[in-house]
């Protein structure tokens, strides 16, 4: 019996060996091909880590390592999660697209309650979006400074 347990972990083990080499693999293949510095690579199953690797450099520069807690710049890259998710809750019936954002969101300045979920998305709400500079305060602190650069958002 204990013999047949221990094959069991053995094998076990191997296999997640041979994925987790597969996964090594696979990221520094694709930094060698994309011309990436450096990445985080994360695979859950069930809701805890299979497998987390950490490739490459941080900072170039200085030759900083990528580490488990390394900080990137992600851009505009979660702009097509967000819209998908959004029109997932609008074909579920639970935010629709022409009501004013102050509806779902009850701190919602006043000076912007003609905007609306749909010029959130199409990115013509008149809020400028370089003025969220400061990330230690609470949006509900940084909207108060805000205005709209225009009075009313286009139709």
């Amino acid at each position: 019996m204990i013999i047949r347990a221990t094959l069991c972990v053995a094998v076990a083990f191997a296999a997640s060996f041979s994925a987790a080499d597969k996964i090594d693999k696979w990221a520094k293949d694709q930094m060698a091909a994309r011309h990436i510095p450096g990445m985080i690579v994360g695979v859950y199953r069930h809701g805890k880590p299979v497998k987390v690797g950490t490739y490459g450099f941080a900072d170039l520069e200085s030759s900083v390592p990528v580490k488990r807690n390394s900080i990137f710049e992600i851009c505009s890259i979660t702009k097509q999660f967000t819209a998908v998710a959004v029109l997932l809750l609008v074909e579920d019936g639970k935010l629709e697209l022409d009501s004013p954002v102050g509806k779902y969101l009850p701190d919602w300045p006043t000076q912007w309650k003609s905007v609306t979920i749909r010029h959130l998305l199409n990115h013509t709400s008149g809020i400028n979006d370089d003025l969220y500079a400061d990330w230690e305060k609470p949006l509900s602190e940084v909207m108060k400074l805000m205005t709209p650069t225009m009075t009313v958002p286009p139709e």
